[in-house]
């Protein structure tokens, strides 16, 4: 199997595209297992403000850890992208956990489109390009504080 051994930067455009399709595909399915994830109990927090001990999150967490380790998915717009759509969904859950997610994507290039034809015009219309999530920058700022749903709002409604 080729992607035990895989490196970006010696892979060429059509092998990185083939992980950023494959990519794609499991974060879309790690998504749908973060929804499936507890709301923290406020009684025993960790240092973060936020008890993560949901048996289902922390793998979601390997997961995307291996991911980040070996594939760099938080360098790659799409697959920085795809972080981004995959954690958005309990960032109010967790606000700390999606801090963490932002400040390891570069949001000026997040988005745009990876795969065939077919599934670009389905991730172009999904991700939105480059700079979708740069209405995101000031959470992710170093002692920022945690982002809520209606400062969520305003941000995503007043970016162009």
């Amino acid at each position: 199997n080729y992607l035990s051994n895989f490196e970006r930067g010696t892979a060429n455009t059509q092998q990185n595209q083939q992980v950023d399709e494959q990519v794609d595909q499991l974060m879309t399915l790690l998504a749908t297992c973060l929804c499936e994830c507890a709301p923290p109990s406020t009684a025993a927090d960790d240092e973060h403000g936020e008890n993560i001990n949901d048996p289902i999150l922390m793998a979601v967490l390997q997961v995307v850890e291996y991911l980040i380790r070996h594939y760099q998915i938080h360098a790659r717009p799409h697959t920085a992208h795809m972080m981004l759509r995959t954690f958005l969904p309990i960032h109010l859950m967790y606000p700390q956990l999606f801090q963490r997610v932002l400040s390891l994507v570069d949001l000026t290039t997040a988005g745009g489109s990876v795969g065939n034809s077919k599934s670009r015009k389905t991730n172009a219309t999904m991700s939105g390009g480059a700079g979708t999530w740069t209405f995101l920058r000031p959470f992710a700022a170093s002692g920022a504080k945690p982002i809520n749903a209606k400062g969520l709002a305003k941000m995503a409604a007043r970016d162009e």
